[in-house]
């Protein structure tokens, strides 16, 4: 049943793909979700031959089960097809093998894809067996693996696989063997621009191997990485270019979530905060993608490490306190200050309030923040309740932005409709906390 943009599949519903398909959702805001369901219910299977391609779909609530190989793949299982996966999320999907996604002999490319609170006996996020993907900034978060001798919390390879990962984030991934990737069987997978930090496995978290787990002739190569519990040393002697890699300093996430909790991301937040080491290291020949798994510019100076680009902050990372106090008693909290662009300990500055000139509104905000939601909002009468959210184009348009240090002045052109119908108008910028501060 379609409800809004959530298809739902009844109970024992699998959808084979067994022929050329392209499955487009690109052209609504927020793509579309496709839940599995009552039951166990695998979500798409394809047979060998066919080329597919889906964008914009998160996979959610599948169980694997399905025609042929049941158990394998939560959401997708993929046999030996030409699969491209763009601005795909699995989440909340689980299996026998690879919650999120099975490969069996195939090498599908994945980009700007992430993986979150996906469960599996082996390969909590995607399982692959004698296969070779291709992915670019994606993100594994808060997956696990949970058989006793499981192996890869976000990705286990299994027999000869040769992965190539470029941009990819790891963290809060749980298993027996390598929380973030297991490599069994003489696979070889190559990292590039990567980061994998704080995940779990039996050694611990900050191991070598609760990052990185290879046995049985596995030897990956890693260029341009930070990985948790690897010198600078290890990473280097791997590859054929020395000094390339970092040495395992925390690469300050927004927000990690806990690998003790996985399956979960309550909370998970991969962009990186200023400060970070991972911030314009890494290498800008391995990706040519133009945008990041947030849909923001891939290359802002050169490529950082990970699946988003840029540098973020939040109320706290920059040592604030006292969020509703007013430490410059310009009669706005210290949240607001900042939220507005400012320093709540610096004196007031009177180009961080909103200004109108004639049709012209010029509003203040900090761009480069995680942690505020803003909204331009309207009222004719100042009181409590009184105040609605503006439209764009139906109130306003963007007439420019212009961006410096963190901070947005944004100025909107009035319609002439809202002039007209609403003679006497008041203004005002409504910040709001969308996360612990």
């Amino acid at each position: 049943a379609l409800s809004g943009q959530t298809i739902t599949l009844t109970r024992g519903t699998e959808i084979i793909l067994d022929s050329d398909v392209n499955i487009d959702a690109s052209n609504r805001p927020n793509g579309i979700t496709i839940d599995g369901g009552p039951g166990t219910n695998r979500i798409f299977s394809i047979p060998i031959g066919q080329t597919v391609t889906l964008n914009r779909l998160t996979l959610t609530g599948a169980g694997g089960t399905g025609a042929t190989s049941s158990g394998a793949g939560g959401a997708i299982f993929n046999a030996s097809s030409s699969l491209t996966l763009n601005h795909c999320t699995f989440q909340g999907n689980s299996a026998t093998g690879g919650g999120g996604l099975y490969c069996d002999s195939a090498s599908p490319t994945l980009n700007n894809c992430s993986f979150r609170s996906n469960s599996a006996q082996y390969g909590g996020g995607i399982y692959n067996l004698t296969s070779s993907p291709t992915l670019t900034n994606c993100s594994f978060q808060g997956n696990s693996a949970s058989a006793i001798d499981s192996a890869g919390g976000g990705i286990l390879n299994v027999a000869s696989c040769l992965p190539t990962l470029t941009n990819c984030s790891f963290q809060g991934n749980s298993a027996v063997n390598g929380g973030g990737i297991g490599n069994f069987y003489s696979c070889s997978p190559t990292l590039n621009n990567c980061i994998i930090w704080n995940n779990k496995d039996t050694s611990g978290t900050g191991t070598p191997a609760s990052s990185v787990s290879n046995l049985t002739s596995s030897t990956p190569t890693y260029s341009h990485c930070l990985i948790q519990g690897y010198s600078k040393g290890d990473l280097d002697a791997t590859g054929t270019s020395p000094d390339t890699n970092l040495a395992p300093n925390d690469p300050l996430f927004v927000r990690e979530v806990d690998p003790n909790l996985a399956p979960t991301t309550t909370g998970g937040d991969l962009r990186l905060l200023t400060g970070s080491p991972a911030l314009n290291v890494g290498d800008d020949t391995k990706n040519s993608t133009p945008t990041d798994l947030a849909g923001n510019p891939r290359k802002v100076g050169i490529i950082d490490l990970g699946a988003y680009e840029g540098a973020f902050v939040t109320y706290a990372h920059l040592g604030y306190s006292d969020p509703n106090g007013d430490a410059n008693g310009n009669g706005i909290t210290n949240f607001g200050d900042y939220a507005a662009g400012g320093n709540p300990s610096a004196p007031d500055d009177p180009s961080l309030r909103p200004k109108l000139i004639g049709d012209q509104l010029t509003f203040s905000y900090r761009n480069n923040a995680t942690d505020i939601a803003k909204k331009f909002q309207k009222s004719t009468t100042l009181l409590p309740g009184s105040w609605m959210d503006m439209i764009a184009n139906t109130d306003y348009t963007v007439s420019s932005t212009t961006i410096s240090g963190g901070r947005s002045l944004q100025t909107l052109t009035l319609t002439s409709t809202l002039r007209t119908t609403n003679p006497k108008l008041f203004f005002r910028q409504e910040f709001t906390s969308i996360s612990p501060q």
